[in-house]
């Protein structure tokens, strides 16, 4: 499957990976073993086709204002931010996940019509293992290896950030992001909320990178729209 993470990219998240101690071979061996056992049950994933839209939004699992939501457009949501949204907006385009949320919601929505884009990497191996056969045939899988086997990258780190990459791939003439805090986060249960922090530190890094590509410079706030 292709990568469309170009060398730019790729520096940036090298860097990442260094600076929080991530393991490129872990994250390579652990998406080689989840390859081979999607390849052995069968399962052919596909990209589902969303008609170009004006806007796509990505929303996270801070608060944010309904009236500020645009009614139409992709909507797509970063793992952490599913319960919210369900309950107050219902079921989304697409949620973007490594299953470290409430997979409860995730397989609710999935069942309704929402695409899974599951994120394999180093750290999530038996998540994704165990929720292998509960999965629907609109599961996406991503990964963050230079060598994809049968994933996708479209590039980014967290779920938020990468969120924005996949509506930029799908054409967006503009990403807003509702219920971001990328310097004051929402704490996890049981969370580490200096890693959460410092991680939230790079996924603003990507986005930033992602609008100034997208020839905007942005700023952190309750909106950010590029």
């Amino acid at each position: 499957m292709p990568s469309y993470v170009d060398a730019k990219y790729w520096k940036l998240r090298d860097e990442c990976f260094s600076d929080l101690g991530i393991n490129p071979t872990r994250d390579e061996a652990v998406t080689s073993e989840i390859s081979s056992i999607l390849e052995h049950n069968g399962f052919r994933q596909h990209l589902p086709e969303f008609p170009k839209q004006e806007s796509t939004m990505i929303f996270g699992p801070a608060s944010y204002a309904l009236s500020n939501v645009f009614s139409k457009g992709l909507k797509i949501v970063a793992d952490s931010g599913i319960s919210r949204y369900l309950r107050v907006l219902g079921i989304p385009d697409i949620i973007v996940t490594d299953l470290d949320g409430p997979v409860d919601d995730l397989l609710f929505c999935q069942k309704k019509g929402t695409y899974l884009f599951v994120h394999i990497h180093g750290d999530n191996s038996k998540r994704v293992k165990e929720a292998i056969p509960s999965l629907g045939e609109n599961t996406v899988f991503t990964c963050q290896t230079r060598e994809t086997h049968n994933f996708f990258d479209f590039g980014g780190f967290t779920d938020g950030d990468r969120a924005a990459f996949l509506g930029n791939y799908y054409g967006a003439e503009s990403i807003t992001l509702y219920g971001f805090k990328f310097d004051n986060p929402v704490p996890k249960l049981n969370g580490n909320q200096a890693l959460k922090l410092k991680k939230l530190g790079w996924a603003w890094r990507f986005i930033k990178q992602l609008a100034l590509d997208r020839g905007h410079e942005i700023a952190p706030g309750e909106i950010i729209s590029f």
